[in-house]
């Protein structure tokens, strides 16, 4: 799923550089790349969840694609708030049933998962401050006002626990892949740590063998392997 072209049409520019030296675009192929190995490749998530995560990927920095956004800037518009606002407001063409989840993932995605009344706080400086694309975060309010119809805790609590479980799972996923991405970490090295080496354990358990061996002198049977209920 690729939404890029939709952003090109509403006339934003992906090849604005939004990290030093790296173009929206990039770092969007790049979060894109790390997010689907890891999903797919090492831990198997549902197809449903890999889309929103590509989706996540593609529009979380969408705030800086804004004109009043620049690098170069001293004092930028909070681009999370920005690009949350800015999709609630646009008729992407996104399932229903993601849009408000991934405005809630965009606008948090570089704060911890939020408590309502703080964010309220954070909307109403963003407000103060003037220097942003909105003069209000209205919908951005909505989704996060306690006793709003279809504010995020209503929608979250919708959803199973398991699911619930998986989605903070799958921002916190896509937040690595920010972090990777902007500070030029090698994407390889950092995705080598999640799998499993062929015939690690048996090397483990050799490698204790050999250690005690030579420690001792003499060679002990050693079983470490865990066997299930």
């Amino acid at each position: 799923m690729n939404i890029l072209n939709e952003l090109r049409e509403r006339g934003l520019d992906l090849s604005k550089e939004t990290h030093p030296s790296k173009p929206y675009s990039l770092h969007v192929e790049e979060c894109s790349n790390f997010v689907k190995r890891l999903m797919q490749e090492v831990y198997g998530y549902p197809e449903d969840l890999v889309r929103f995560a590509l989706l996540f990927s593609q529009l979380h920095d969408v705030g800086k694609l804004l004109h009043t956004w620049s690098l170069n800037q001293k004092k930028r518009p909070p681009h999370a708030i920005e690009g949350a606002e800015w999709l609630l407001r646009e008729s992407i063409n996104i399932d229903s049933s993601y849009r408000e989840l991934l405005a809630y993932a965009i606008l948090t995605h570089h704060s911890p998962l939020y408590i309502a009344n703080e964010v309220a706080r954070v909307l109403e400086a963003a407000e103060r401050s003037k220097v942003g694309c909105f003069s209000s975060y209205s919908k951005c309010k909505a989704l996060t006002a306690i006793y709003a119809p279809n504010n995020i805790t209503g929608l979250i609590r919708k959803i199973g626990e398991d699911v619930r479980v998986d989605l903070a799972d799958v921002i916190g996923i896509v937040k690595l892949a920010d972090i990777i991405s902007a500070k030029n970490l090698p994407a390889e090295d950092i995705l080598r740590q999640y799998y499993w080496l062929e015939s690690l354990e048996d090397k483990l358990i050799n490698g204790v063998v050999k250690r005690a061996y030579e420690k001792r002198g003499f060679l002990i049977n050693l079983d470490l392997r865990y066997r299930g209920k």
